[in-house]
């Protein structure tokens, strides 16, 4: 579900705002509250022309594609029966350009008598194109107009005639614009990475100053019950013979609206839909079908249509469709009812569910003692846990005043011992650990594999292992590969401690004995003291 938050600006305008963190694009939609119902019967595609004219630009920004461009953005619009909608995507750093220009053509389009004629011819050859110069194209016109006598829906969004837009004046395209882009007729959208109080702060800012005027509240007859069909025929040089049948449906805010759309996919959403299956793959009556509803506000249109094979008539088509549609009702039937049994057979399985969870219940009850006595083992398995920390602490505190002393080169080594000893592991790993621990304070020296005169990280575990008869590779990274590799968690005195270009000596209680550096030489730090590439275990 999309989450959004809103705000009404004081002019009325209506604002929707919806954080999206993933985007680094913003979309904004400018949607005004007309279409062509809004239109009169005898001046239609008014609000069509008006999408065109609202590009053509301004007194204050003449070339609108322009600015749009410069903030590598794109735009766009499309007009349908019921709104008009205005959208724009750019980078969300630049969205103060797309509410500038969107707020500057709400009041200050300039219309001209020259641009005016532009784009009615334009309109006029898109007009020619849609319906009149393609095939099939005149067949929306006829269709809306067997489907409603009285509601504005009868005639496309285009308009009802070419003459319609031919005829339009200056005077009437002004006074359209002047009764329906006005900000309480519009709603603003944005969407994108911005947080919403940011949005409706810059809502306010680049049209919260625009006139308050009210909203149009125009009335819409509405379409009587059809009591009858309504057939007809036209006869037009087309590729192959249509069928297009229309059937009454609910608004777009009707719960059968939402049934519908679903319908649609389920008789002729693709090749594997119902329609498809039997009249095309099957019986061979049409090469294609398809089905889909209008969408509008108002009361709309349930639409199937397919073009027929050749050979086959108009009227043995049209009742394989009507009689398929029967047959789907039938079946919708029968899915119902094995629905409803369906049903009932979960409710049955619930009850035996119900009876089976009370015993499982009751069996559980029976497990409390055993509960108890856990959770006792648990909270002393918490105390001994708790010493043992202590105890580690103290032998990291040991360990650090030994770091110290060993840098003053007063360092005694017995004072690992009891690390060592203490620690889990084998005799052999212990021995290796004490005699490493010797060594403690003596010089580093790249390259070096001298216990006393000074050795490298490698050299010394790599002569450590030598003087116990334990042959291992002389390098860190090679190192990193001998024996058997194990989990820190389970680091025992003696094993390797890996590390990025580094290796040293595990001696138990977290600690590592190793060549540091120059300036430290060999000595005893927390083994976790930077990140552990591996553990590995040679004797």
């Amino acid at each position: 579900m999309i989450h959004y938050s809103e705000y009404t600006l004081r002019n009325g305008l209506r604002v929707v705002a919806n954080r999206d963190r993933l985007s680094a694009l913003a979309a904004v939609n400018m949607l005004y509250g007309v279409g062509a119902r809004n239109e009169a019967p005898e001046r239609t595609g008014f609000a069509h022309l008006f999408e065109h004219l609202m590009f053509r630009g301004t007194k204050l920004v003449p070339d609108f594609d322009m600015p749009v461009q410069v903030a590598c953005g794109e735009n766009n619009a499309f007009t349908n029966n019921d709104y008009t909608d205005y959208y724009m995507t750019l980078p969300k750093d630049n969205i103060e350009t797309a509410l500038w220009l969107e707020s500057d053509r709400m009041t200050g389009l300039d219309i001209t008598p020259e641009k005016l004629a532009a784009e009615k011819s334009v309109v006029v050859e898109e007009y020619k194109q849609r319906y009149l110069n393609q095939p099939y194209g005149e067949q929306w016109l006829l269709l809306r107009a067997l489907a409603y006598k009285v509601h504005p829906y009868r005639w496309p969004t285009i308009g009802l005639t070419p003459d319609h837009i031919r005829e339009a004046t200056l005077a009437d395209v002004t006074a359209f614009y002047r009764r329906y882009y006005v900000p309480s007729n519009a709603i603003l959208a944005v969407s994108g990475d911005i947080e919403p109080e940011r949005v409706f702060e810059l809502a306010d800012k680049w049209f919260g100053h625009l006139e308050s005027v009210p909203a149009p509240a125009d009335a819409f007859p509405q379409e009587p019950v059809q009591r009858e069909a309504r057939r007809e025929e036209a006869c037009r040089d087309v590729p192959a013979t249509q069928v297009t049948v229309a059937l009454h449906m609910g608004g777009r805010r009707s719960p059968e609206y939402y049934c519908c759309d679903v319908m649609t996919d389920l008789l002729a959403g693709g090749t594997s839909a119902r329609l498809y299956n039997e009249l095309v793959k099957r019986r061979r009556l049409f090469s294609a079908v398809n089905s889909y509803i209008t969408g509008d506000i108002d009361p709309g249109l349930f639409i199937l249509t397919g073009q027929l094979m050749p050979g086959v008539e108009l009227r043995e088509g049209e009742e394989a469709l009507w009689n398929q549609l029967e047959e789907e009702k039938t079946q919708l039937q029968v899915d119902k009812d094995q629905l409803e049994a369906d049903k009932a057979d979960l409710e049955n399985q619930k009850s035996e569910l119900d009876v089976m969870l009370a015993k499982k219940k009751q069996e559980s009850a029976n497990y409390d003692a055993e509960i108890k006595k856990a959770k006792q083992e648990a909270s002393v398995a918490k105390a001994l846990l708790q010493q043992e920390q202590k105890q580690l602490k103290q032998l990291q505190t040991q360990a650090r005043q030994g770091n110290t002393a060993a840098a003053t080169g007063t360092y005694a080594t017995t004072n690992y011992t009891s690390v060592i000893e203490n620690a889990s592991g084998s005799d052999m790993g212990k021995r290796l650990a004490k005699y490493a621990c010797q060594y403690i304070g003596n010089p580093y020296v790249a390259g070096g594999t001298s216990l006393t005169n000074g050795a490298d990280c490698s050299g010394f575990t790599f002569r450590i292992y030598s003087d116990f008869g334990y042959s291992i590779p002389r390098t860190s990274y090679e190192q990193r590969s001998c024996g058997t590799g194990v989990d820190y968690s389970n680091a025992q005195p003696g094993d390797l401690i890996c590390y990025d270009g580094h290796v040293a000596m595990y001696i138990g209680g977290g600690l590592i004995v190793h060549a540091s550096t120059q300036r430290t030489g060999i000595k005893i730090s927390n083994a976790n003291y930077r990140p552990i590439l591996a553990v590995r275990r040679v004797v």
